[in-house]
């Protein structure tokens, strides 16, 4: 299933289900459907308009650097956050997606299982736990309204209170 959810939110969305050993190493080369990348708007009409020369001319394009988000057997991706690495690849993403390519060349350094049943959150407090196997542990707070919006779409479940969760073993007071 494809979230038609804004890019901007997905991308943001994806780091909060992720723990550290849910992620594998890769630096693999490969090509990736455009419309599996989230990104926002290009930032420079000038980087934009010579990736675009770059693309229509058929230039040699370096590969996009990403890390690849798996949510329900679904792959998206990210562009990494490697300040200009990151910049240059959203002007190519952009750049191909408006010559009609569907196909772009990336690196991906990093593959992350996002496990959205391991989470809860309290929408009233705006507090994302993760379920451990010592209890609940503390995620982020103060989340805003869209993020707890997209997280229960994705399918963290509403935090309980007063009664045990399935394999609760600690309850949040």
């Amino acid at each position: 299933m494809r979230y038609t959810l804004p890019p901007e939110l997905l991308r943001l969305a994806f780091p909060l289900l992720v723990r550290s050993e849910d992620s594998v190493a890769r630096n693999t080369v490969g090509r990736v459907a455009l419309r599996k990348i989230l990104v926002g708007a290009p930032t420079s009409p000038e980087k934009l308009a010579r990736c675009k020369r770059r693309v229509e001319e058929r230039w040699a394009v370096p590969a996009i650097h990403a890390e690849r988000f798996w949510l329900y057997n679904q792959d998206y991706y990210v562009l990494s956050e490697d300040g200009y690495l990151a910049e240059d690849s959203l002007h190519r993403v952009a750049a191909a997606r408006q010559c009609g390519h569907v196909l772009i060349l990336a690196r991906v350094h990093v593959d992350h299982w996002c496990k959205p049943n391991m989470y809860r959150i309290d929408p009233a407090k705006a507090i994302l736990w993760r379920q451990t196997n010592d209890g609940w542990q503390f995620i982020k707070s103060e989340l805003t309204t869209e993020q707890v919006q997209v997280l229960r779409l994705l399918g963290v479940s509403a935090m309980t209170y007063g009664r045990r969760l399935p394999n609760d073993t600690i309850r949040i007071p």
